[in-house]
């Protein structure tokens, strides 16, 4: 499984990177994760799901591609779309974020083990920057990653995690 962090404001480095000379060992011990393995429990919890809430949010930003499509051809000079983001959005700008790659899991990603190793991996490196683990999955692992995190006990590190449901991203 192939871990992508986001980080806003993005990172940078001004100072050029020391070319050292390493071992493929030293290559692989440095990016490792540590792999735990799961067996789900004979008797699970009980999991009730609860009828969502009408959510009534007025989202303005919802129509903005359509008006953008529209008022395209009305308008000369055109903005791009990042132009056009700027006239619409009010508030301050957080900044470009940065894509950090992370170490890969050599394990199947529908492993209830591997999902386990994601999440306690995810949650380690959130306490070491001190912010909250946030992770979004694809529908088959989110169902398996809510039902590994439904049965952790209490105290467990790992119910701190906000886990969403969603395409191909990580925070």
């Amino acid at each position: 499984m192939g871990i992508i962090a986001t980080v806003t404001p993005g990172i940078t480095f001004k100072e050029p990177v020391p070319r050292i000379d390493t071992t493929p060992e030293q290559i692989i011990k440095s990016g490792k994760i540590e792999i735990k393995f799961h067996k789900l429990p004979a008797e699970m919890h009980p999991f009730n799901l609860k009828e969502l809430r009408r959510m009534n949010n007025n989202d303005r930003t919802k129509t903005l591609e359509t008006l953008l499509k529209i008022s395209w051809p009305l308008y000369s000079p055109r903005v791009s779309w990042s132009g056009f983001m700027q006239t619409v959005q009010e508030g301050p700008y957080p900044g470009e974020s940065s894509i950090h790659f992370l170490p890969m899991i050599d394990l199947n990603p529908s492993d209830i083990s591997c999902i386990l190793s994601t999440l306690s991996f995810i949650c380690k490196e959130a306490n070491r920057l001190q912010v909250t683990p946030s992770i979004t999955f694809d529908q088959p692992l989110y169902w398996k990653a809510l039902m590994i995190l439904h049965n952790e006990p209490r105290e467990s590190q790992l119910k701190s995690v906000v886990l969403r449901l969603g395409g191909f991203t990580c925070r």
